[in-house]
């Protein structure tokens, strides 16, 4: 679980996660970063961009 802040600047729909936080402020101790994988992106390398589903809610 992640906390959020609204803000204006980005596009309906999409939610920035930064990866900023260490593993233990996270619940099982799982950071952000868990949700991208370490492998080369095919076929030489280089940059590599992640989507991932989420659900907001509020508390």
């Amino acid at each position: 679980m992640l906390h959020v802040k609204l803000f204006d600047g980005l596009k309906r729909g999409v939610v920035v996660a930064e990866g900023i936080w260490p593993n233990s402020a996270h619940e099982r101790g799982e950071g952000i970063n868990v949700l991208t994988g370490a492998d080369a992106p095919a076929p030489y390398g280089g940059a590599a961009f992640h989507d991932n589903k989420v659900w907001l809610r509020a508390l």
